[in-house]
């Protein structure tokens, strides 16, 4: 079985590996170790989408395939993708704080959930802050 990894030929693995399943635990612990990971296979030219490999596939012996073409990606550059649009789509969500009852009447009413000028000493709040809190 010839391996292409990220369109190289011949990458040489470290063992005689005698499953495709042994052949592809050995490539992805050498991605892990380079700061990689496994994106897609192929085997023989065809796509192995990841609901295909089951253990099945994974004991299918070496000799019954020419080619495992492998993609990989760095995994920082997958961390700084993945934060950056999360960074597009967070502005987009509501805030919890605003869909509040509570504070949909205080945000009308231009006012503090809880008077700031108040005292709250041992976990025990001035029955002001309460009733202040409650017309809220």
């Amino acid at each position: 079985m010839e391996i292409k990894l990220d369109g190289k030929k011949h990458f040489l693995l470290q063992s005689d590996p005698g499953t495709v399943g042994a052949a592809l635990i050995e490539i992805n612990e050498y991605l892990e170790a380079n700061g990689r990971a496994l994106q897609s296979i192929s085997v023989d030219g065809r796509d192995a989408p990841a609901e295909e490999i089951t253990p099945a596939f994974g004991q299918v012996p070496v000799s019954d395939v020419t080619l495992l073409e492998i993609v990989s990606a760095d995994v920082r550059a997958l961390v700084i993708e993945s934060i950056a649009e999360l960074a597009e789509v967070v502005p987009e969500l509501p805030s919890p704080a605003r869909n509040s009852p509570r504070s949909s009447r205080a945000i009308r009413r231009n006012r503090p959930l809880v008077d700031s000028t108040s005292s709250c000493t041992s976990g025990a709040c001035s029955k002001s802050v309460k009733a202040k809190s409650r017309t809220l």
